[in-house]
């Protein structure tokens, strides 16, 4: 049975975790919204998506090693399914932005497996600002203002998604989510200028998922890490935050 997380975890997450791939089970996410978030994704787009707080929300979550894949690979698990230890959490809808600040409530922070999404980190490494983020990189393809206003006029732009190459998905991506960045920065929603942005670029290099989750340290500082897949149930887990890579 899961107990506290291990001290090995918090003190080294890369070392504890090697070529395991962290799963994260979350509680269900609220929809409450604040309202519409507009970013400008390009020159005269913009795009309003739902904004939505989880200021302190804070769950009771476990941790435990599964070594039942045997020599394949072992994977680590954050699960709501047990009650051992406070975990900042931060949820996810499609098409949504969900942000939480953090602070020394609790140890953990952690968010839903992304795969397509954006992951935004900032501001003071004592309360940083956390944001989860999913459009459809239809919604925000392409940046050419011929082939735009094709893409505009089409009637069936769902089809048209599953058309998209890796390498348009991955611009139409990055370009929403760096402007979003910019845009939280610009409306001091993130406090100062230490910015990471994970987009599928980074964490899709090898392997369709990412997992995000932050550590505070005793001195009340959080630290940020990817864990991405490398190949088949193997991933590698790096720092997102304060440095990114």
């Amino acid at each position: 049975m899961p107990g506290e997380f291990p001290a090995t975890f918090a003190a080294n997450p890369v070392q504890k975790l090697g070529d395991m791939q962290l799963n994260i089970n979350l509680p269900d996410a609220p929809t409450s919204s604040e309202g519409a978030y507009t970013v400008e994704f390009s020159a005269g787009k913009s795009i309003a998506l739902p904004l939505i707080g989880q200021v302190g929300q804070i769950k009771k979550m476990g941790f435990t090693q599964d070594a039942a894949m045997g020599p394949v690979a072992a994977k680590c698990n954050i699960t709501k399914d047990y009650t051992a230890e406070d975990v900042y959490v931060l949820d996810w809808k499609a098409d949504k932005i969900y942000y939480t600040r953090l602070g020394g409530l609790a140890k953990y922070f952690a968010t839903a497996r992304v795969n397509g999404c954006g992951v935004i980190i900032g501001g003071d490494r004592k309360a940083p600002t956390v944001v989860h983020a999913n459009i459809s990189p239809d919604s925000v393809y392409p940046e050419n203002e011929e082939a735009y206003a094709a893409w505009s006029k089409s009637e069936d732009k769902a089809e048209h998604q599953t058309q998209l190459s890796t390498e348009e998905k991955h611009d139409a991506w990055n370009r929403y989510y760096n402007n979003l960045a910019m845009t939280l920065r610009r409306d001091d929603r993130i406090a100062n200028d230490t910015i990471s942005v994970v987009d599928p670029r980074i964490y899709q290099a090898e392997g369709s998922y990412g997992r995000i989750f932050g550590v505070r340290a005793d001195n009340g500082d959080w630290t940020f890490y990817l864990n991405r897949d490398k190949g088949t149930q193997r991933a590698v887990t790096q720092e997102i935050w304060p440095n990114l890579f």
